[in-house]
């Protein structure tokens, strides 16, 4: 099973169509992380359902703006 999926899904937030990477991996919980150069990466377990992903991903995105502003990507 040792196979990680990547996706590349989209959420609508103030408006804006926000590109994010969503990555299938045997993790406990959902984990957020944002690269230097500015790209959503979501790493979730097989069995979390996408809108819980998006909801996670709009609920977290004050947290990516923050993290955006601090780097010029």
């Amino acid at each position: 099973m040792g196979m990680n999926t990547s996706t590349v899904r989209y959420i609508i937030y103030n408006g804006d169509r926000i590109k994010y990477e969503l990555v299938i991996k045997r993790v406990n919980h959902m984990n957020m992380r944002i690269t230097k150069n500015g790209v959503i990466h979501v790493l979730v377990n097989w069995y979390v359902p996408d809108y819980r992903v998006d909801k996670f991903v709009i609920k977290n995105m004050p947290f990516v703006e923050q993290a955006r502003n601090k780097i010029d990507y």
